[in-house]
């Protein structure tokens, strides 16, 4: 090693981004840095970079941002993909090409230093990044920051220098062109632009979207009404306590539905871990005789169904395989293919994060799939027939505990955890008068479909004046407070068993005998005797009131659809 290569170290490129398209305007901007000396090119302020003359880049690193992300609004392709697309562009520069995955951590200010460490742990010591061996390449103002706070020089690529408060741009972005595409696609013009318009996207891009017909991919997925942009149905689900609950129900749920089933090609929608697959692999009729199909929409939960798999500890079968799509929109499977669907506590998600119409949309689809004969079974939650009718509820006012202060909101946005923790503690010392008040207050807020109630007194006892409905709907909640804020987007009770029958027999289905609406016991024991109590307004034909105690109303229902031979 030379004393003039001791002074003047490898000097590398960082490219940080998501990486799911590449443009002309990006590659060429590469290739004329990497072709001259570091010190010709500009930095953000528009000065040279400060490298000593004759010194060019030796490598282009590119960290693939969200790479454990994929099949999402934000992050539509896998990373496979992804790193075919930086392989055909690394493959013309000059100079060494890595890349890294850099998996997804939470929104941080210290996320240039995770990704710094993360790649000399990838790349087991090699890139060792200082100020004086590296300058990264980026637009985005919020990374130019965290990292112009670590003493980094930044290439500025579409960002006009000297605009970082006030960005503007000399090209459109890569993630700009994934979103124009697909709006192109949504227009059905996207094969028929014009080729000036296209170019400005890279032919490396370009062949890899038509080799695997990525634009109308991506397309479904930004047109999926029911998920947020990280995959997910609300960002406040505490999806380790959904998991542990699935877990522990596994087994009941199978002993309910597992009379019905029988061999074929069974789906289970909303599979959350796989935890009924795997109960459903322990059948030896099954497990011999069957294929299973795991269908999850939530990002995380599909990664869960992923990692027992490939772990090779949880599925009695071989043919057990795991897709993330959105059933409601999407026909997934071929017509006349599947034999069985399940689900459990899927459908009212549905209806509470769409709509009445995607809810008949997705019943016919699954229709549609369906085998003649095939079985579509369904366990979720009902309201009572007459759910509109108006009742009289006394809450209990003495089951509350020691008091726990209510959290602020500022609490909220600074530590989100410990809020989640402070309001479990408060709704559990409350009465279930109290909850109810706090429910009424919180339930379908953000939608602006809050629940009506009125308090009256009768003979000289307190009592909520509502909705069966409403009444039904807070009993379903009421001791749902450690994933309490997912819980308050969820309607529960919006159907009857008559209106399910309806919306089935609709889509062409004809309803098993067995099919019903239950009441589930444990929460008539430990949720509302002594604690609830419903009544009735009767008038007599002298005018004189009096209530009439009405039954605890079903909670769930059972419902085992079959596909006529047509």
């Amino acid at each position: 090693m030379s004393e003039k290569d001791i002074y003047m170290p490898e000097v590398s490129i960082l490219v940080p981004g998501r990486h799911h398209l590449t443009t002309t305007y990006w590659e060429q901007y590469i290739e004329k840095v990497v072709a001259k000396e570091l010190c010709q090119s500009l930095s953000v302020q528009n000065t040279p970079l400060n490298f000593q003359q004759g010194k060019k880049a030796a490598n282009v690193i590119f960290a693939i941002t969200s790479a454990n992300h994929s099949g999402t609004k934000r992050n539509p392709l896998d990373l496979s993909k992804r790193t075919m697309l930086l392989d055909r562009f690394g493959q013309t520069l000059p100079v060494s090409t890595f890349q890294y995955p850099i998996d997804d951590i939470p929104v941080s200010d210290h996320f240039a230093e995770y990704m710094i460490k993360k790649i000399y742990v990838e790349s087991q010591g090699r890139f060792n990044f200082t100020p004086e061996n590296m300058v990264v390449m980026t637009s985005t103002p919020n990374v130019i920051k965290q990292f112009q706070r670590l003493w980094y020089q930044i290439l500025p690529a579409e960002l006009k220098p000297w605009t970082l408060e006030q960005p503007e741009y000399l090209a459109e972005r890569p993630w700009e062109w994934v979103e124009y595409l697909v709006t192109l696609a949504k227009n059905g013009s996207y094969r028929n632009v014009d080729d000036n318009v296209l170019d400005k996207v890279s032919k490396s891009t370009r062949k890899l979207y038509e080799t695997y017909q990525l634009v109308p991919y991506i397309r479904n997925l930004f047109e999926d009404g029911l998920l947020g942009g990280d995959g997910d149905l609300t960002s406040t689900r505490d999806y380790r306590e959904y998991l542990r609950s699935f877990d522990d129900g596994a087994e009941r749920k199978y002993a309910q539905i597992k009379k019905y089933l029988y061999p074929g090609k069974i789906v289970d929608i909303g599979c959350c871990s796989g935890s009924l697959i795997e109960q459903m692999t322990k059948n030896p009729t099954l497990q011999q005789n069957a294929d299973f199909y795991g269908i999850e929409v939530a990002r995380i939960l599909y990664d869960e169904c992923i990692k027992r798999k490939e772990s090779g500890q949880y599925f009695k079968n071989d043919s057990v395989f795991f897709l993330q799509k959105n059933v409601v929109d999407n026909q997934i499977f071929r017509e006349n293919f599947i034999d069985i669907f399940t689900s459990f506590s899927l459908t009212h998600e549905v209806y509470s994060y769409q709509s009445k119409q995607a809810l008949e949309k997705m019943i016919h689809l699954l229709f549609t799939q369906l085998k003649p004969w095939g079985r579509r079974i369904n366990v979720d939650v009902v309201w009572p027939e007459e759910g509109n009718k108006m009742v009289l509820a006394a809450f209990s006012q003495t089951d509350g505990k020691e008091p726990h202060p209510a959290p602020s909101e500022d609490l909220k946005k600074n530590n989100y955890e410990m809020y989640k923790t402070a309001l479990k503690n408060h709704l559990e010392s409350l009465s279930t008068y109290e909850r109810f008040l706090r429910f009424a207050q919180d339930f379908r807020k953000e939608e602006n479909d809050q629940i009506s109630y009125e308090k009256v007194e009768k003979a000289g006892k307190q009592y909520i004046k509502a909705s069966y409905a409403s009444i039904c709907e807070f009993m379903s909640k009421k001791e749902y407070t450690g994933n309490r804020e997912s819980e308050m987007h969820e309607r529960f009770c919006d159907f009857a068993f008559s209106d399910w029958k309806e919306m089935l027999e609709k889509a062409g289905f004809t309803l098993h005998s067995d099919s019903t609406s239950y009441t589930n016991p444990r929460l008539i024991d430990n949720v509302r005797k002594g604690k609830v109590e419903i009544f009735e307004e009767n008038v007599e034909e002298n005018g004189k009131e009096n209530l009439v105690a009405l039954e605890y109303p079903p909670t769930n229902v059972f419902l085992i659809a079959e596909k006529p031979l047509l």
